[in-house]
């Protein structure tokens, strides 16, 4: 008889309330679990239920059981939703009388109902009532659901939603059929009287998350099936989820419902055959949502979360992560786990996030956010105008293959030249945080930008814009035409070679002047120099009629506009504002400007100060 050849043990309460509100208290002390389809009441002496209108499973009643309980079903493909896949368990035909699990029909149950683990002839006996028409189990419908939530019962797992003795009921954030299928509430909060209030077709099609969490606490875990690189895929149009390209489950309408365990290998969900905006996410737990069409509606308009939910790791052993996922031509949202991830956005405008680990992401086409987050990740925007956040040093931007305006963020020190951080060409650069950390531009026309700590700002080559923001910043525009901010903070502004312009904002502002220039072309503007608080650096090196001062002397500035003695080697014209170095000091040869002012500055020899 069912249970007296399966000896059950009683169980300990556990410090996770997600367990306690799933364990009956007890489970199968035994590996090897037996179940059977009894065609005759002779398989139950000791049964009441047997005694009442008793009819043997039907053929999809079996296909569903089989499904839920065993790997050896005829399909491959569907191995890793069965309990045999996910947990430790070995699972076979029985005897039909003394089977583990024993599966039939009766008119007594009002719907159906299952014994739990125990010594009794009945413990284990799943029973479908035939009140309610049972007999044509589908994906996703009601019947396909019950069938699946009694062998749950008959394996040691109580309703979610009840207290039964020590056990309490779920949390109330976990008490969902999003996270198991022994509960009655189908949405958080939903009532538990009345019957599941999801739509046709609306049922989980697979153990849930935290069903899978609770048998495998019961009977450890599986990490044999689908242990190579295993790809997930889901049909936009009929919701059929497909495993290395073998049709798994089959809904009866285009719903997509369900949980993936994994056993091992570098496995992916490829949705690239879809246009809806993704939402995909790889986390331990975490909700994948396909397609509004193909969600369910658990009732009084309470859409699921999502598609497809991942299993919770089984004692923090990462084996059972899936670390890739392919995008389709929507504007996606992609987000990894702690595995080494490649994510692939494909077309659209497409956010990608590695988190932990070592990650790849590619953008595709279309306006992208890659953020590799912690370790040192591979991110490569493709076409459009791409967005990079890194945080690594060892991060790498590609932009090789792609064009449109891009901008990196970073918390960390980075450069746009090409190099080990740089493959390719990025135009932009903003530094985040309060760190003080620097930024280097390229040939291309930049925007560099600092956070609020000192930094130093590099624009090499090309137009480029820096801006300081807060802090004490030092600003070097390089060759090109360059635009220079301070902001706030005591900045360092040098425009390098190319007629600049040069804004210190707040703060006692250092404007150097250390390149070789040549009127007109090396004319920087200084937009807001004040003399209470600015002051004009010169280099030795270029005004080399300095050189032999160690500072800026009284004699060295003129005022009236021109130079009237030996000395006069840097001339203000208050009238215009135009500020000239004479190499000859004395008006005979021609005087080159260097630099235009306000006019009608109260300038003084205290304005200047020498450096090498």
């Amino acid at each position: 008889m069912a249970g007296l050849k399966t000896p059950s043990i009683w169980l300990d309460r556990t410090d996770d309330p997600r367990l306690n509100g799933l364990l009956s208290g007890a489970k199968w002390d035994s590996w090897n679990i037996t179940y059977s389809f009894p065609e005759s009441t002779d398989s139950y002496p000791d049964s009441k239920e047997a005694g009442w209108n008793f009819i043997p499973t039907t053929e999809e009643q079996r296909k569903v059981a089989l499904f839920s309980l065993e790997l050896d079903n005829d399909n491959t493909a569907d191995d890793g939703f069965s309990v045999e896949g996910f947990t430790s368990l070995n699972m076979s035909r029985g005897d039909e009388t003394s089977a583990t699990v024993r599966i039939a029909q009766s008119s007594l149950p009002r719907t159906a109902y299952a014994y739990l683990p125990d010594s009794t002839s009945d413990a284990g006996d799943v029973w479908m009532g035939i009140n309610h028409d049972y007999s044509r189990p589908v994906a996703g419908n009601y019947e396909w659901h019950t069938v699946m939530h009694e062998i749950g019962h008959a394996l040691g797992l109580k309703h979610g939603h009840e207290q039964d003795g020590m056990w309490e009921p779920l949390p109330l954030e976990w008490d969902t059929l999003e996270y198991t299928i022994m509960t009655y509430r189908t949405y958080v909060g939903s009532p538990t009287s009345g019957g599941y209030a999801y739509e046709n077709f609306g049922a989980p099609q697979t153990f849930m998350a935290l069903d899978i969490y609770a048998l495998q606490h019961l009977y450890g875990a599986n990490y044999t099936v689908n242990s190579g690189n295993t790809t997930y895929r889901w049909n936009p149009v009929d919701g059929t989820t497909l495993v290395n390209g073998k049709a798994a489950i089959t809904p009866g309408d285009n719903r997509i419902f369900a949980t993936i365990w994994d056993g091992g290998g570098i496995d992916t969900y490829d949705l690239s055959a879809y246009s809806t905006p993704l939402q995909i996410d790889l986390a331990p737990g975490g909700a994948s949502k396909f397609s509004e069409v193909q969600t369910v509606d658990l009732g009084r308009q309470n859409k699921a979360r999502g598609n497809i939910y991942n299993a919770f790791l089984f004692k923090d052993n990462p084996a059972s992560l899936i670390e890739n996922a392919l995008g389709g031509s929507g504007n996606d949202t992609i987000s990894g786990n702690v595995a080494n991830n490649r994510l692939v956005g494909n077309g659209g405008a497409d956010t990608l996030y590695g988190l932990a680990g070592k990650d790849i992401l590619e953008g595709g086409a279309g306006a992208d956010r890659l953020d590799g987050g912690v370790g040192a990740d591979l991110m490569k925007g493709g076409a459009g105008n791409d967005i990079y956040s890194v945080d690594n040093l060892l991060d790498t931007v590609d932009e090789t293959a792609g064009d449109g305006m891009d901008v990196v963020y970073s918390s960390v020190a980075w450069s746009l030249t090409a190099g080990r951080q740089m493959i390719g060409s990025v135009e932009n650069l903003t530094l985040l945080g309060t760190a003080s950390i620097n930024g280097t531009g390229n040939a291309l026309a930049n925007i560099l930008t600092g956070n609020g700590g000192n930094n130093s700002l590099s624009g090499l080559d090309g137009a480029d814009t820096l801006k300081g923001l807060a802090g004490n910043d030092s600003l070097f525009g390089g060759n090109g035409i360059d635009y220079l901010s301070g902001d706030q903070g005591d900045d360092r502004l040098s425009g390098g070679l190319g007629a600049d312009r040069l804004a210190g904002g707040l703060g006692r502002d250092l404007f150097c002047f250390d390149s070789l220039f040549r009127a007109p072309g090396n004319i920087d503007t200084i937009m807001d120099f004040s003399v209470l608080d600015d002051t004009l650096a010169l280099s030795r090196s270029v005004f080399t009629s300095l050189k032999p001062a160690k500072t800026f002397l009284k004699t060295f500035l003129s005022v009236t506009g021109s130079a009237l003695d030996r000395d006069d080697y840097i001339v203000y014209n208050s009238a215009n504002g135009k500020l000239f170095y004479d190499a000859d000091g004395n008006g005979k040869g021609a005087a080159l400007q260097f630099a235009q002012l306000s006019s009608k500055l109260q300038l003084t020899y205290l304005d200047f100060q020498l450096t090498a």
